[in-house]
């Protein structure tokens, strides 16, 4: 049993020196929307994001349309304090494989995540926030 226990710590100090990103290290927490952000609407997570150092935010999103695959979602980062924001968006429907956005190098800080649909349609989803 304790040979067992030593070889699986010893492969999970493997897999984390070696295999796992930053981000897959770092904290994560996630959100899903069942009700839907509507055509031209915003959502603001309430879940603050705190990093206590300069860093990486990714977010691993799922996004669909029941009505169509023209989805434009935009996740904008906003700082609480400054009222800085940072933008970036996804095309398409994401609904059995997710897609990723990396905000670089984001100053240490509280932060809010705001959800804007650019579509014509309801849009459903989910993400994951690493930092």
């Amino acid at each position: 049993m304790k040979k067992v226990l030593v070889s699986i710590l010893s492969l999970f100090l493997c897999f984390t020196v070696f295999g796992a990103s930053s981000a897959a290290a770092a904290k994560s927490t996630h959100f899903k929307n069942t009700r839907g952000v509507g055509p031209g609407d915003s959502y603001t997570w309430k879940q603050k994001i705190y990093l206590k150092s300069n860093g990486d935010v990714e977010i691993v999103a799922v996004q669909y349309s029941d009505d169509t695959t023209d989805v434009n979602v935009e996740y904008t980062l906003i700082n609480v304090d400054s009222k800085n924001e940072e933008s970036d968006s996804i095309d398409g429907t994401y609904k059995g494989k997710s897609k990723i956005l990396k905000f670089k190098n984001v100053k240490k800080g509280t932060y809010e995540l705001k959800i804007t649909n650019h579509s014509d349609e309801v849009v459903y989803g989910n993400f994951y926030a690493y930092y």
